[in-house]
């Protein structure tokens, strides 16, 4: 008896390793998924009276040193966009993402298309992991617009 609560006890213990070993590794982040969940955030919290990047938030999506040169060197054009934020209402508050690329360890290009009304604005997103996720370090805008 003794023995059969052992070994179903070590079943159990087993199958819950597997399981949550499965559940940690499909929970990671891809760069494309973050890239686009800063984007969501990003429109959602441009939306208001103050701009994204005055947002405290922006450092869970933002390298600490590229929001200093943002907040340092303000213009009429969006960092993040590459637009003036006022000329553009972006028909889609979620942007095409395409698939990164990887260029070495831990950093990723990500081509993304955001869609206005009036344009189409292609912008390259670079990425950088750290830890379980990552970090925007710039964006590159594509020119010309298509």
């Amino acid at each position: 008896m003794m023995q059969k609560y052992i070994t179903r006890s070590l079943i159990f213990l087993f199958t819950l390793f597997l399981y949550s070993t499965q559940t940690a590794l499909c929970a990671e982040q891809t760069p494309e998924q973050f890239v686009r969940e800063f984007y969501q955030w990003y429109f959602d919290a441009d939306s208001g009276s103050i701009r994204a990047d005055n947002k405290n938030e922006i450092y869970t999506y933002v390298e600490k040193n590229l929001v200093k040169h943002i907040r340092e060197n303000r213009n009429d054009i969006s960092y993040f966009t590459k637009t003036g934020n006022a000329a553009y209402g972006w028909d889609e508050k979620v942007p095409i993402v395409n698939k990164s690329i990887q260029m070495d360890d831990d950093t990723f290009t990500v081509p993304v298309l955001l869609k206005s009304k009036s344009d189409n604005v292609h912008v390259i997103v670079l990425v950088k992991r750290k830890n379980a996720s990552y970090l925007v370090i710039k964006i590159i805008d594509k020119y010309p617009h298509s």
